[in-house]
C-alpha cells in the first residue's frame, strides 16, 4: 500500500472506513460481471439487447418498475434497441450488465468476484448491479486483476522492512515471489481491460472527463459507480504500476446530494491520487496484450463479421458540413480459433452479401480505402457503367478493333462490300465489316443503397447470448 485515506479528517474521527468499512458497490462491480462473460462464449463484439428492464428481474432499490439506468452517469439515458457488449460497458447501461449477468448465471459472477477477493456474496441478482456490500481495501485489491492479466496479489500489505534505531534494516518483504490468485484467463482480463481503457478515452465513455479533470498524459482504465439514490459513489482504476479506488459517501447512508454521480465526486480524487504516483522509475508503461487473441471486423451496427458493403454516409471529419461514404466497421478482440458464423446482411451490393470484411492476428493493419474512406477495389467494382452510343475509333484502326460480320449479315444487307483495307481488284469479293461496338450492361434502376444512419432495411432480431461462435 502507497497511500491510504479513511476520511476526511482525522482530527474529527480516526474511524478508518477503508479497512472497517463496507458500502454497496453499485456499478463499479459490473466489470466482474462482463469478466465472467468474457470466460464463456460471449466477447466484446457480441450483440446484447438495449431496452428498458422490468426492475423484478433484478429488484435493485424496488420491487417493481422499471430498472434505473443510474450507471451511465448523466441525465441524457437512451437506448439503442441492441447494442454491443463493449459499447454497454462503456456507457455504463445497467439493463445491459443485468441481462448479460442473468444470461450466464449470477453463480458464475458471484464465484469469480470470490476469486477477485470479494468473497462470499448471495446469490442474488440484485448482486450484478452491485448491491452487496464491499470495503474500498477489497475493491483496490479485486481491480488488480485488469493490469496484471487475470492474476491478483493473495493480500495487501503495509509494511515493507522494519529498521531498528540505528537505521539497518532487521527485516524486509521479499518483493519477488509474492504469491499470486488466479481469478480469470489473461484473455477475459484483457477484454475487460480494452473496455475500460475506452471507457476514459471515449467521448461516450462514464469516465470521459479524467482529462478535463487534468489526467496526466499516461495509459490508465478504470470504471465508474454510482449507487441508487446517489449514496455510494465510486470510481476504481488503475495504470502499469498502481491500482487506486475511491469511495465518497456519509457515515449516515444518506444521499450525498441530489443526482451525485462518481464521474463528478470519486473521479476527480483519483485523477489527482494517480498524477501524484508518478515517480521517476516508476512511469506508467502501456498495457501488454497477452497472446490467444485475435481481431476481427465486425460492422458497427449489425455487429456481424464486416463485409466491403459496410458503408454508410457519415460526416466528414475534415469538414463536418459535409458527408462522405465511409466505411463503418471496426476491429474487435475474440479469443484465437474461435470462429464467427454470420457475414453482415444489413448491408449488400446488389440484394447480395459481399465479400467478407478482416480477420487477422493482432497488429496486422486493415486494408487500406481510398480518399474517401472506400475501398478503391469496391468503388470500381460498384460503379454505375456509361453506355457506348457510337463507334470510338475514327479513322484508320491501327489496334484491328474491327471485325468481320457473318455472312448472314451481309445478306441481310442486301448487297456485298469491300474491305476497306484490303487491296485487290473489283473482282475480288469481300464482306461487310462493322466497328466492334462493346455492349455495355443494363444500367441499374438505382445505385447502390446507402443505409443512413440509425436506419435498418431488415429487423435486428438479436437474442442475448447468441454470438454464434464455435
Amino acid at each position: 500500500v502507497l497511500a491510504m485515506a479513511g476520511g476526511r479528517n482525522f482530527g474529527q474521527s480516526q474511524y478508518n472506513r477503508v479497512l472497517l468499512t463496507k458500502r454497496p458497490a453499485a456499478t463499479a462491480f459490473v466489470p466482474f460481471v462482463y469478466t465472467a462473460a468474457f470466460e464463456d462464449k460471449w466477447f466484446p463484439g457480441s450483440r446484447i439487447i438495449d431496452q428498458r428492464m422490468d426492475n423484478t428481474r433484478v429488484m435493485l432499490g424496488a420491487t417493481s418498475g422499471t430498472l434505473g439506468e443510474l450507471g451511465v452517469e448523466t441525465f441524457n439515458i437512451q437506448h439503442d434497441d441492441t447494442t454491443s457488449v463493449r459499447k454497454a460497458l462503456i456507457q455504463g447501461k445497467n439493463n445491459c450488465a443485468a441481462r448479460l449477468g442473468l444470461e450466464i448465471g449470477v453463480e458464475k459472477v458471484t464465484a469469480l468476484a470470490k476469486r477477485a477477493g470479494f468473497g462470499e456474496m448471495p446469490a442474488d441478482p440484485a448482486v450484478l448491479l452491485g448491491r452487496q456490500e464491499v470495503s474500498v481495501k477489497d475493491m483496490a485489491l479485486a481491480y488488480t486483476m485488469f493490469p496484471n492479466g487475470g492474476t491478483r496479489p493473495e493480500g495487501i500489505h503495509f509494511v515493507t522492512r522494519i529498521e531498528n534505531p540505528e537505521g539497518r534494516t532487521i527485516w524486509k518483504r521479499a518483493e519477488e515471489g509474492a504469491k499470486q490468485v488466479a481469478v480469470t484467463d489473461p484473455a477475459a482480463a484483457w477484454m475487460t481491460h480494452s473496455c475500460l481503457e475506452e471507457s476514459m478515452l471515449l467521448d461516450i465513455g462514464t469516465a470521459s472527463n479524467a482529462r478535463e479533470l487534468g489526467l496526466k498524459p499516461m495509459p490508465v482504465a478504470g470504471k465508474t459507480g454510482t449507487h441508487i439514490n446517489s449514496s455510494d459513489l465510486w470510481f476504481a482504476g488503475y495504470s502499469s504500476e498502481v491500482t487506486c479506488a475511491v469511495w465518497v459517501g456519509l457515515d449516515k447512508r444518506e444521499q450525498v446530494y441530489p443526482f451525485a454521480f462518481g464521474r463528478h465526486t470519486a473521479l476527480p480524487v483519483w485523477v489527482d491520487v494517480m498524477n501524484a504516483s508518478v515517480r521517476e522509475g516508476k512511469e506508467p508503461a502501456d498495457f501488454a496484450e497477452p497472446q490467444g487473441l485475435s481481431l476481427v471486423e465486425l460492422c458497427e451496427l449489425s455487429g456481424d463479421v464486416a463485409s466491403d458493403a459496410c458503408l454508410e454516409m457519415r460526416p466528414d471529419p475534415a469538414d463536418p458540413a459535409r458527408e462522405k461514404l465511409t466505411k463503418i466497421s471496426y476491429m474487435e478482440y475474440i479469443r484465437g480459433g474461435s470462429k464467427l458464423g454470420n457475414v453482415c446482411k444489413l448491408h449488400t451490393i446488389g440484394g447480395e452479401t459481399a465479400a467478407t470484411g478482416f480477420i487477422a492476428e493482432p497488429g496486422v493493419p486493415v486494408p487500406p480505402t481510398g480518399p474517401t474512406g472506400v475501398n478503391p477495389a469496391l468503388a470500381a467494382a460498384d460503379a454505375i457503367p456509361v453506355r457506348i452510343s457510337a463507334a470510338t475509333v475514327l479513322g484508320k484502326d491501327p489496334y484491328t478493333s474491327v471485325v468481320a460480320s457473318a455472312p448472314a449479315e451481309a445478306e441481310e444487307e442486301g448487297k456485298e462490300g469491300k474491305d476497306p483495307d484490303k487491296k485487290g481488284g473489283d473482282d475480288e469479293k469481300s464482306v461487310v465489316v462493322k466497328p466492334a461496338i462493346p455492349v455495355a450492361p443494363a444500367i441499374p434502376a438505382a445505385p447502390v443503397p446507402v443505409v443512413s444512419p440509425g436506419t435498418a432495411p431488415r429487423p435486428l432480431l438479436i437474442e442475448p447470448g447468441k454470438a454464434d461462435i464455435e
